[in-house]
């Protein structure tokens, strides 16, 4: 198949996603098959950071999302957000250390939320283990259930061009297997966190607007389509305006508006 992309002379477009890794290899790839234009979840400011004409001469490079909205989203019935029997929900998942604390975040939201929900007596479903997914139809439904929904921005704060990186954390937690994200961080992230930070804005934020659900996210660029107040709850990252988000948690006028100006938007 590679050979026979190679021999083709048409134009040749790829779609690529979680380029964070392997970068080396990957381009090597890319230059064999020909690939005149490529689609990356990089912003438009980092492309040439990681596909620069060395990597990838003569190839026209463009920013794509992650994910757009299905046409089953479109002109949903969602039942009113007072009727839900959920106050937060939030599904996340547990991604390798060697990824970066961006990457963790997807966890830590869920389990720092999850810390302060009980003082505040939160009806909440809230979890970030690999067998607590939920997909299809289901995922539809619990998004009509919750009248929020946590969410950080999908990507990574290290790029690893030629998997050093995974390596030497796959080699640290062999001789170590239970050492925590921090431990590694000291021992062996720490010289690349944030050498290139791929952060974007993930399709979880159009479901949730679709289904007119409010979202409480940790701060970021959002791909520069999200306003914090505007079209979500800011949660900092330290939890310290805690109080102010579970008052408007609590405050359905304000869920309301909310939802309905992120959905026109």
């Amino acid at each position: 198949l590679r050979r026979k992309i190679h021999e083709f002379k048409g134009l040749k477009i790829q779609y690529i996603q979680d380029d964070y890794r392997q970068v080396d290899q990957y381009t090597a790839m890319m230059r064999y098959l020909g690939i005149n234009v490529l689609f990356t979840a990089y912003p438009a400011e980092k492309i040439h950071l990681i596909y620069d004409e060395k990597r990838l001469p003569n190839v026209r490079k463009l920013t794509t999302l992650t994910g757009y909205v299905p046409e089953r989203c479109l002109n949903l019935e969602t039942p009113p957000l007072e009727n839900r029997p959920i106050d937060v929900g939030y599904r996340g998942r547990e991604l390798p250390f060697w990824m970066g604390i961006l990457s963790q975040e997807k966890a830590w939201i869920g389990e720092g939320f999850l810390k302060h929900a009980a003082t505040y007596e939160l009806r909440c479903d809230i979890a970030w283990k690999e067998q607590n997914r939920i997909y299809g139809n289901d995922w539809d439904h619990f998004i009509c259930s919750c009248k929020t929904m946590l969410g950080t921005e999908s990507g990574v704060s290290i790029t690893d061009f030629d998997s050093s990186v995974e390596v030497q954390t796959r080699e640290y937690l062999q001789a170590k297997p239970h050492a925590d994200f921090w431990e590694v961080y000291e021992h062996v992230l720490q010289p690349f966190e944030g050498n290139l930070v791929e952060n974007t804005i993930s399709p979880r934020v159009f479901e949730c607007a679709a289904h007119h659900t409010a979202m409480i996210l940790f701060p970021g660029e959002y791909s520069k389509i999200l306003e914090p107040w505007t079209h979500y709850i800011p949660l900092q990252k330290d939890f310290s305006n805690i109080d102010e988000v579970v008052a408007k948690v609590r405050d359905t006028e304000f869920l309301n508006a909310v939802t309905e100006r992120t959905y026109k938007d």
